[in-house]
């Protein structure tokens, strides 16, 4: 957890420091929370506010598929920097009774009670990838129709919920910046390992992810394995001196990267807050002997390098070098901090 001094120091205080949102009478969205006593503290706090309450956990159900969908094109398109985009698919269900009180077209049953009808589900492609988002998607659904039921947004409808999730992107979280191809001899040169379209290319994706603290980590670590599942992996870690590295390095080594990379970058503009390569190395190896959740036969090679370019090129000579599947494209991961993310970005 971050910010816990600011917020109280317990997860009671910090959920009870967050339940300020909540105003009296009006109406609040409790979303799914990992802990069951933070969930409590809100529910309590929102009771004592008269505030009613839609708790997501309740009202939108979901499941996402395994594997990703990896659409628009490949390679470097246009003007506008990586034009590919992976997505997830995820099946969304609102219970009848909520469906029919939020889109019912009036019907009523024989009692002359308000039509339930059907639940309410459907699929969508989301941008915003991995379990978590998914989880988040379900809150602002939730959200949605708590603003048409309660607070006079009527023509809040099914297809604009729909469009909105399709359309939402969020930088520098599970973000492709990059589309090439690497090897082959089917094109011109591109670093150490070549670039092109020919006979042995491997396609490899260059993800950036913000993740900086353990939970982040474990989401980011999560995402990577359960959309390319199969895929060739390389990690460059750039992170603040101030963040829990062993924790964040415990939870990457569950996705089972073949190639790490540990680099530096500026945050916020200086080094006095930059941690060094070599103390994420050190970190990396202390959670490595303590990791009780990863095979003790992976195998992952552990280099340094100066900065994240200088990271990434490397990474992706590695990568050239893995024997790599034809239906799944290898992938980097550039994670540790958004300031890493702007680096590779660049």
């Amino acid at each position: 957890m971050e910010h816990v001094g600011a917020l109280g120091g317990s997860i009671e205080e910090i959920a009870r420091a967050k339940s300020g949102v909540f105003k009296e009478g009006k109406v609040g969205v409790v979303g799914r929370q990992a802990e069951g006593v933070a969930e409590a503290v809100l529910l309590l706090e929102a009771s004592e506010k008269r505030v009613k309450t839609y708790r997501v956990e309740a009202v939108v159900d979901f499941h996402v598929e395994e594997g990703a969908v990896v659409s628009v094109g490949e390679g470097r398109e246009g003007n506008e920097g990586c034009q590919t985009r992976v997505q997830n698919g995820v099946t969304f269900r609102v219970p009848a009774e909520l469906a029919g009180a939020t889109f019912g077209d009036g019907a009523t049953d024989e009692n002359g009670d308000p039509d339930a009808g059907e639940p309410w589900e459907f699929d969508v492609q989301l941008s915003l990838v991995g379990k978590h988002q998914a989880s988040n998607a379900a809150t602002a659904i939730a959200s949605a129709m708590a603003l048409k039921n309660d607070s006079g947004y009527e023509r809040i409808s099914k297809a604009s919920i729909v469009a909105g999730l399709e359309r939402a992107t969020l930088p520098g979280r599970f973000q492709v910046i990059d589309d090439v191809r690497l090897g082959g001899g089917g094109g011109e040169g591109d670093g150490e390992g070549g670039s092109g379209d020919g006979p042995g290319s491997k396609r490899v994706l260059t993800v950036v992810d913000g993740a900086h603290t353990r939970d982040s980590a474990r989401c980011a670590a999560e995402t990577v394995r359960q959309l390319f599942p199969d895929s060739k992996l390389a990690v460059v870690i750039a992170m603040a001196s101030d963040k829990d590295h062993e924790g964040f390095c415990s939870e990457i080594q569950k996705a089972r990267p073949n190639v790490v990379v540990f680099t530096e970058t500026p945050i916020a503009g200086g080094r006095s807050r930059t941690a060094g390569p070599g103390a994420l190395a050190g970190a990396w190896q202390v959670a490595k002997m303590k990791n009780r959740d990863i095979d003790r036969t992976w195998r992952c090679r552990e280099l340094i390098q100066a900065n994240v370019q200088s990271a990434l090129a490397k990474a992706r000579h590695e990568l050239s070098g893995e024997a790599a599947s034809e239906a799944a494209p290898s992938v980097i991961l550039v994670t540790g901090s958004l300031h890493a993310c702007e680096a590779a970005s660049t």
